[in-house]
């Protein structure tokens, strides 16, 4: 089991209907921040694509995209199944759970 895998297996399952949708996003997070590929963190590849480039970049995405789907029940993972870095999963999410709410 890669050092990736490892972080990414503590991180919970979201749920179906992605109540736990923002606890899940943040445990996320750490799990990328502890990841790192040279000088590149995990982090980076939440927002972005890696650099087709350099290797290490692209094989620390692609592991990423294993954890973070593994931790996807089946209706989300479907929706993101095509998706090939972690960047555009993490988008697709958002889109579909960080609902905004608002008192007034």
């Amino acid at each position: 089991m890669t050092d990736v895998a490892k972080t990414f297996s503590t991180l919970p399952k979201l749920e179906e209907d992605g109540s736990n949708y923002r606890t899940w996003f943040n445990r996320v997070r750490f799990c990328a921040k502890a990841c790192r590929a040279g000088q590149t963190s995990g982090l980076n590849f939440l927002t972005a694509a890696p650099n087709a480039t350099i290797a290490d970049e692209v094989i620390l995405d692609n592991q990423m995209c294993v954890g973070i789907t593994a931790s996807l029940p089946q209706g989300p993972f479907q929706k993101v199944m095509n998706k090939d870095f972690t960047h555009e999963i993490m988008t697709s999410l958002k889109g579909d759970y960080d609902v905004q709410t608002h008192v007034v």
